[in-house]
């Protein structure tokens, strides 16, 4: 029971890096949003690039967010009780 709270903030720290690290190799050939980023570039569309590159961004942003929240909901409390002493 007092495991639980940081092996999910780890669960989401590594759900975050791996949605980051999709669009990377994406981009270097294993598929998905970050080939599809890639061949918009080489295929110069610009207007689809643009698209690709704002859901990226937010969705990075959305799941940044979200994990940040849990993680402050599952191990903040404890976190800044240990930082006052208590």
């Amino acid at each position: 029971p007092q495991v639980l709270p940081n092996f999910i903030s780890y669960f989401l720290l590594r759900f975050e890096i791996n949605v980051r690290a999709s669009t990377i190799l994406g981009a270097v050939g294993a598929g998905g949003i970050g080939e599809s980023l890639r061949l918009s570039i080489g295929r110069g569309h610009e207007a689809k690039t643009i698209a690709i590159d704002f859901l990226l961004f937010c969705t990075i942003v959305a799941v940044d967010q979200l994990s940040a929240w849990l993680r402050h909901r599952l191990v903040g409390r404890q976190a800044f009780a240990y930082g006052r002493g208590e």
